[in-house]
């Protein structure tokens, strides 16, 4: 069963995200959701817990938008999806920001459903045994191009099993 974010609740029904996230082998193939049977599809993937390091993997994004306020946020604002994983151990580690990042326009429609994938490549991750969280933002770009870009008050997190990865 996927992880379920949790999200501060500032616009009550005015706006209102409901998301999920798992993680599966690369190579499975993931059909979008169609309108109506988002609830259905998040339900569907289990959350992969064990993956050898030979193997590419991707973290599944998906989240439906409702409320009165979603015509009306900013056009040009955008989703910006972060996949952070903490190695259980002594060592540390870290993607690089290009294999964990990803941004997606925002979609100016009630009832919107998105399908996002951070795909990562085989041996990107060292043997070990992580806890991973994917994080949600709502951004809107800066008018000022030596600043960077802000963050509007949507924002949230889920928290997945933690994976092994190991030598096959």
């Amino acid at each position: 069963m996927p992880a379920k974010f949790q999200f501060e609740d500032l616009y009550g029904d005015a706006f209102v995200i409901d998301a999920s996230a798992t993680v599966t082998y690369e190579e499975l193939d993931v059909e979008p959701p169609v309108p109506g049977e988002y609830d259905i599809w998040a339900g569907n993937l289990p959350i992969q817990t064990q993956l050898t390091l030979d193997q590419p993997f991707k973290f599944i994004v998906s989240w439906m938008q409702s409320g009165s306020l979603c015509p009306d946020l900013r056009d040009d604002a955008y989703w910006e999806i972060e996949v952070l994983m903490e190695k259980m151990g002594v060592e540390e580690f870290e993607l690089a920001e290009s294999d964990r990042k990803i941004n997606v326009d925002y979609v100016q429609k009630d009832g919107h459903i998105y399908l996002e994938e951070i795909t990562i490549n085989k041996r990107k991750v060292p043997a070990g045994v992580y806890r991973p969280l994917v994080m949600i933002n709502l951004r809107k770009p800066s008018d000022d191009p030596a600043k960077p870009d802000s963050h509007m008050p949507v924002a949230g997190f889920a928290e997945l099993p933690p994976i092994q990865f190991y030598e096959d």
